[in-house]
């Protein structure tokens, strides 16, 4: 889980993906 590069730009990445929330 990449949080740490930012909580926003990977995190539409992986709710898109559907693996990381």
């Amino acid at each position: 889980v990449v949080l740490s590069i930012g909580t926003i730009g990977a995190g539409m990445v992986c709710a898109s993906l559907g693996t990381y929330s």
